[in-house]
């Protein structure tokens, strides 16, 4: 029974914020939201393949111990692409003459 509940928790943690995603998607721009959401829709799906080819890759080619580590390292890669883009994204403080 653990290992049902630890995937119902993985689950829940995995699609929680996906409502809160889509909502914000369509209150940047409400116009386009349908053709945004597609795109993002497609990201997902994207980035789902691209982590199923790579674990395959890892099975192939290493041992499935390797797949925590470099699974691991992947999340850590996306975080910091994350952290930088919201780095650049913030505003810079405008200095008035005064």
């Amino acid at each position: 029974m653990p290992c049902w509940a630890t995937i119902f928790l993985w689950g829940i943690s995995g699609w929680a914020f996906y409502p809160a995603q889509i909502a914000s998607i369509i209150r940047i721009e409400p116009q386009a939201s349908m053709i945004a959401l597609s795109l993002n829709a497609s990201s997902m799906y994207l980035g789902f393949a691209i982590g199923g080819a790579l674990g395959g890759a890892v099975l192939a080619t290493l041992s499935p111990n390797d797949l925590g580590w470099i699974g691991g390292t992947s999340v850590a890669a996306s975080l910091l692409v994350h952290l930088a883009r919201g780095w650049q994204a913030r505003p810079k403080p405008v200095k008035i003459a005064g």
